[in-house]
């Protein structure tokens, strides 16, 4: 039956999202390499979590390995908590953190703007490494959205 559910997400998201395997790819990667997945289950989350998940076993979750490429945890040291999250909370996430950079952004290009800074390389290198961070916020918001809009019509 897990499978079956894996399969089930796999169909009604592969047709939506661009380069889909690779991200599934990436998140197999980050699911086996995780703190917090043990057992075949992920120790982070609470059983009542609403989370894009390929199965519940044992009042644990099995998360779908694209959850595991959007989940903000991956590198986090194990706190022994568990939580319950939300899509939506995983959407706010990003968008909250997607602010903070944009902010970021804006200060650095002021900086670069300045003639006395205008030629530091560690503020163009700065720059350009938000510049993708953003990217791949922007992007990961992207996929939530998606997966939220596909839960609406089922």
């Amino acid at each position: 039956m897990e499978n079956f559910t894996r399969l089930s997400i796999d169909l009604a998201l592969s047709s939506r999202l661009k380069e889909y395997d690779k991200l599934v790819n990436e998140g197999e990667s980050k699911m086996r390499n995780c703190v917090f997945y043990i057992d075949g289950a992920c120790k982070k989350f609470h059983k009542n979590s609403k989370i894009l998940t390929a199965w519940k076993k044992d009042g644990e979750i099995v998360p779908h390995s694209l959850f595991c490429y959007l989940c903000p945890f991956y590198a986090f040291r194990d706190d022994g908590e568990r939580i319950t999250f939300t899509m939506y909370d995983l959407y706010v996430f990003y968008v909250e953190l997607k602010a903070r950079i944009e902010k970021d952004v804006i200060r650095l290009e002021e900086r670069l703007d300045d003639m006395t800074f205008s030629s530091s390389v560690f503020i163009r290198r700065r720059y350009n490494d938000m510049i993708n961070l953003l990217n791949d916020v922007q992007e990961k918001i992207d996929i939530i959205k998606t997966v939220l809009n596909i839960t609406k019509e089922i």
